[in-house]
């Protein structure tokens, strides 16, 4: 009956659990999107910079939560160097290099011979002419083979460097763990067992085997710590593969890791070290899958999964092997799990799974082991529990459950490219997204829309500047301008339609402008985010379940979702409002995080959407609704998620000179130099307004 009552319990449990792993993102929605997302930003970023690259780990998995903060793990390769395992399969034209192992190579490492370029004749020091042992890419190893050294793949100085992982940070949201890989020719044979294992279930089927074959697999710069020429040595990596299997998983497996992963941070690394990593946990996971029925995996079993996974690990620990998922005979914890420490962590792990689950109230992360511990501290777990753990969560999370949805770092990356091709002043950039767009997959196609509808309207306003600067308004050349400035008005909420109103503006349409402007404030009252695309800022938490519980694509997410700031660069200056003009010239220096001198004018959207009403009432001559936006631009400029304070205070300040206030328009001209005491529009309209005092005492 006890053995019953228990059952019960960690059943419960179990659902309670799920339910809250539900609401942080680990579902199929969620992970969906995440796959969508990651895909995307990979082959946009494929599609600009012209490299190689793609996204692997726990952010693009959904194996990982917002307390975890996963970084992004990136594999950078080559298509131009080649990895083969006998010489007959090198690919001329391209570096081939040979892999090469000996009786002292552990398995699932090796060592790269150069091939000769036209011959393909292996090179070794008898038949190498002129050989330099200072060289800082080839060495020779101890069968005289020359071979490529790990250490040549060179990384930038501001980096940090963790064995075969970099982690770069580069102002986004999060910093970015790449590793510099050499892409291997075809599936190895110490690994082509993995095929044919027999398995307890079917969960990869026939058809995914063939698809697993085309898969890549990569070589990155590691070798193996217990071996003499471990500084000549790569291992081999099969995380396309791994990524794929992930994708498979369902939410229980999921969660089971995430849980995993918890535990090493919360309990292991603290006690022991970092001995046991999360990989030692996804293949212990790799393995269960296949050696238990699917049936297993369900979510009222999630914490039976959980004590399974650890059961395996620790047996793996008392015997001090840990297989590798595809080369069995590849013992994972060598130089890792051994000693002392070794020992410790199989103690530690027989205390954990001897305490039934009762440490899972000490876990910090997400506020999970404190809402576990008000339920436990019940005698009976009731079926409005689940209710009670996650208002305990969402309480004690707030805003930060979503933090670190996938859509974070997918729109960044958008704005980013955004941004660089702004930097860049790349004028044929439209015209190459458009002839991409063309031939590509549907997942590119939704980000390379929104890149064209934002360079669309740059592309339009600067042609307008052009006609207007050359007084050419009535041309066919502002019929284009006019026609490419309405084409990318739906790039998102704000920057796109702010930039038409403000050519209306500017030609004397102020009722076209009002129709613009009340239409963009009216969407603004739904849940919009704020972003720059220039300091990658200020995407606001609570839009993302929103986001997530919605099948929109990118590129609706931004119409509907995202308000850009406004930039307009010096192409563009007789399109911008003529006091603004001034604010897009920045003195040398003010701004260390622009040291490409690139010059532009950027605006926070809710301050300029106002300012821009403000003058449209006023030519209007419409004074209540003047006062209105007036009112309202004084709001927006308080709000903390403002990026140009400076900016937005002389954006008010010129507003209250229209309204004859210009004691207080003087005070904010003098908050304006406090925050940006350089070059500064509030210098010119000070002199601006002693000129006017002076001819008025005239």
């Amino acid at each position: 009956m006890a053995d019953r009552e228990s059952i019960e319990a960690r059943s419960k449990l179990s659902m309670i659990l799920m339910k809250l792993f539900y609401q942080i993102g680990i579902n199929k929605k969620m992970r969906r999107r995440r796959r969508y997302g990651f895909v995307q930003y990979e082959e946009l970023d494929m599609f600009i910079d012209g490299t190689s690259t793609s996204i692997f780990g726990s952010q693009t998995e959904g194996s990982t939560t917002p307390g975890l903060k996963s970084d992004i793990d990136q594999v950078v390769y080559t298509v131009n160097t080649l990895a083969v395992r006998y010489v007959q399969d090198a690919v001329p034209g391209i570096n081939n290099l040979l892999m090469v192992a000996d009786e002292n190579t552990y398995p699932g490492y090796y060592k790269l011979q150069l091939l000769h370029p036209s011959s393909m004749e292996p090179q070794h020091v008898g038949n190498v002419v002129e050989l330099n042992e200072e060289n800082d890419i080839s060495a020779v190893d101890r069968n005289q083979r020359v071979v490529l050294k790990p250490s040549s793949f060179t990384y930038d100085e501001r980096d940090e460097v963790h064995g075969p992982a970099t982690t770069h940070s580069s102002g986004g949201p999060m910093s970015q763990d790449y590793i510099k890989a050499i892409i291997v020719n075809s599936w190895l044979q110490e690994a082509k067992s993995w095929f044919t294992r027999r398995r307890h279930n079917n969960w990869i089927t026939s058809v995914e085997f063939d698809h697993f074959l085309s898969k890549q697999a990569f070589l990155v710069p590691v070798g193996n710590p217990l071996s003499v020429e471990q500084r000549l040595e790569w291992r081999i990596s099969f995380t396309a593969v791994e990524r794929d299997l992930m994708w498979r998983m369902n939410n229980t497996q999921i969660a089971c890791y995430i849980l995993m992963k918890m535990i090493n941070k919360s309990f292991i690394i603290p006690t022991v070290g970092e001995c046991l990593s999360s990989y030692h946990c996804k293949t212990a996971l790799f393995h269960l899958i296949d050696n238990t029925d699917r049936k297993f995996w369900k979510p009222n079993n999630l914490l039976s999964c959980l004590n399974l996974i650890l059961k395996t690990i620790s047996s793996w620990v008392e015997s001090g092997f840990c297989p590798n998922y595809f080369i069995p005979n590849e013992n994972m914890f060598l130089g890792k799990v051994q000693g002392i420490p070794r020992k410790r962590l199989h103690i530690l792990l027989v205390y954990l799974i001897d305490q039934d689950f009762k440490y899972l109230t000490q876990i910090e992360f997400d506020g999970l082991g404190q809402a576990l511990s008000e339920v436990c501290s019940k005698r009976q777990i009731q079926p409005d529990t689940v209710h009670v753990i996650l208002d305990a969560v969402q309480s004690r999370n707030g805003k930060d459950l979503h933090a670190l949805s996938f859509m974070d770092v997918t729109l960044l990356e958008i704005c980013y490219q955004y941004k660089r091709i702004l930097q860049s002043r790349n004028t044929d950039m439209l015209h190459t997204l458009i002839q991409g767009y063309q031939g590509c997959s549907t997942v590119l196609q939704d980000a390379l829309s929104v890149l064209i509808s934002l360079l669309c309207s740059h592309f339009g306003s600067q042609l307008a500047s052009f006609c207007i600067a050359e007084n050419r308004i009535g041309c066919r050349c502002m019929e284009l301008a006019h026609l490419f400035l309405r084409i990318g008005a739906p790039s998102d909420v704000t920057t796109g339609r702010l930039k038409l109103a403000g050519f209306y503006l500017r030609l004397g349409y102020a009722p076209l402008a009002e129709k613009v402007l009340t239409a963009v404030e009216q969407d603004l009252i739904h849940y919009v985010s704020d972003v720059s695309p220039v300091t990658m800022q200020h995407i606001t938490d609570e839009n993302f379940q929103k986001i997530v519980s919605e099948e929109i694509t990118t590129h609706q997410i931004f119409r509907s979702c995202l308000a850009l700031s406004v930039m307009y660069l010096p192409s563009e200056i007789h399109c911008t409002p003529p006091p603004l003009c001034y604010e897009m010239f920045w003195s040398e220096g003010v701004d260390p995080g622009l040291s490409d001198h690139t010059l532009w004018l950027e605006l926070d959207a809710r301050p300029f959407l106002y300012f821009l009403l403000h003058q449209t009432y006023s030519a209007l001559g419409m004074k209540i609704q003047r006062l209105a936006a007036f009112q309202n631009l004084a709001e927006a400029i308080e709000e903390e998620k403002i990026t140009h304070p400076d900016t937005n205070l002389n954006l008010i300040a010129y507003c209250l000179r229209q309204e004859g206030q210009t004691y207080i328009a003087l005070e904010c001209l003098q908050q304006s130099l406090q925050i940006k005491p350089g070059q500064n529009w509030a210098i010119w309209q000070i002199c601006d307004m002693l000129n006017e005092a002076c001819n008025t005492q005239n």
